[in-house]
């Protein structure tokens, strides 16, 4: 028997430029359908959140939506070490990878009595989201024109009254994948207040949504967490000290490179 010349192997296999056109398609309409549920789910979220009188149900209704919105969009979720987070008032500090972080962490992360999140005002986007973000007792930053300590003293009066809260120390998204340098402020307010400092690192987020692409993926996320760490005093040398260990353990479990001894391409967004 004669094996099929390459027109026919072609028939058969299809072309490839047709190929990836299918293929492109397809992710277009996921991401159409993607963004309608957003759109939806978020509508909706919001309304029942705003119309809440107490934080718990708020943040009970932000989480079954983002599970809601996970699913629906074809994310799978997991988390490990969850049993490691202190039942008092402490600091998460995360990896960030991409704009769903937020959503991920939301969905994976217990809900009472929950985190407050830091995010910009600065952001035209956050902007928008500014009355659902204060409902849910967010812990917006005012970093243009504010001295960095205003902030470091306002966390750590929500620490000393209780607040568990989530910061991205890296301070911004790059689609560079890597690990950059940490912030201290969350750090300093950790050790100003006297509560443990947990590290923790996302995986797979950025390719839900890589950094200036608006095409959702359906992939798996992971959250890991690890061991609670605690500063030896307020001093500099120890909150930098505490920084470097936090770090040295999301590094290992983000499993992404360590942008602090490499190149670091310039394609960054704030958080």
């Amino acid at each position: 028997m004669n094996a099929p010349n390459p027109s026919e192997r072609s028939a058969v296999l299809g072309d490839p430029g047709r190929l990836r056109g299918l293929a492109r398609a397809a992710a277009m309409l996921h991401a159409a359908w993607a963004w309608v549920l957003f759109a939806g789910v978020v509508t909706a979220a919001t309304a029942a959140i705003l119309a809440a009188r107490d934080l718990a149900p708020r943040r009970r209704i932000a989480r079954n939506a983002a599970r809601l919105l996970c699913r629906l969009a074809g994310v799978q979720l997991s988390a490990a070490g969850l049993e490691r987070l202190p039942s008092g008032p402490h600091v998460l500090v995360v990896n960030h990878l991409s704009f769903v972080d937020g959503i991920v962490l939301t969905a994976l992360l217990p809900c009472n009595p929950g985190y407050s999140f830091t995010v910009r005002r600065e952001l035209p986007q956050q902007s928008l989201f500014c009355p659902l973000l204060r409902a849910l007792d967010a812990f917006i930053l005012h970093t243009n024109g504010h001295p960095a300590h205003t902030s470091v003293e306002r966390a750590v009066w929500r620490l000393r009254a209780g607040s568990r809260i989530v910061v991205f120390p890296e301070g911004q998204i790059r689609s560079q994948p890597g690990l950059l340098p940490f912030h201290s402020g969350a750090f300093a307010a950790a050790a100003q207040a006297g509560v443990p400092v947990v590290p923790a690192a996302l995986r797979g987020t950025r390719q839900v949504l890589p950094l200036k692409s608006w095409l959702p993926r359906r992939t798996a996320v992971t959250l890991e967490i690890g061991n609670a760490l605690s500063a030896g005093s307020a001093s500099m040398r120890d909150i930098l000290a505490l920084c470097d260990d936090a770090r040295r353990q999301v590094l290992l479990m983000s499993r992404e490179p360590d942008l602090a001894v490499m190149p670091v391409s310039s394609q960054a967004n704030p958080p």
